[in-house]
């Protein structure tokens, strides 16, 4: 997806199982995520390459990064793509919405990004 298209986006949604679908509405809040903690593989892991270092320099680079990087929270949304919409991907589905069992919130993006503004929060799209 392009910047451009995402920029023009109306809708994101969140897959959640349904027991925190539950919390959620109680709350009327969504919870963020600590990197490290993420079952994604795409966004857990992240390799690090630092051109022209030896081995040590690798390594304390490598322990000081995953140190401050385990302090980030995120929350990840979907979007809809061309004609596909955010809340018909069967992967994610299976992934967060315990198999089909789970729910889909659709949210305005919006008021999303207005809120993540107050807050001083970054709302982006992950490339």
């Amino acid at each position: 997806m392009e910047r451009e298209q995402f920029l023009k986006t109306k809708r994101l949604y969140h897959y959640t199982k349904f027991q925190s679908a539950v919390k959620i509405l109680d709350s009327m809040s969504l919870k963020f995520g600590s990197l490290d903690r993420m079952n994604d593989i795409n966004e857990r892991y992240r390799p690090l390459y630092i051109p022209n270092s030896n081995d040590t320099e690798i390594e304390s680079f490598s322990e000081e990064f995953y140190k401050q990087l385990s302090h980030v929270k995120q929350i990840s949304l979907t979007c809809d793509i061309g004609k596909h919409y955010g809340f018909d991907i069967p992967a994610m589905w299976g992934h967060y919405a315990e198999m089909g069992e789970g729910v889909c919130f659709i949210l305005d993006k919006e008021k999303i990004e207005k809120e993540a503004k107050l807050a001083k929060y970054i709302c982006s799209k992950v490339t």
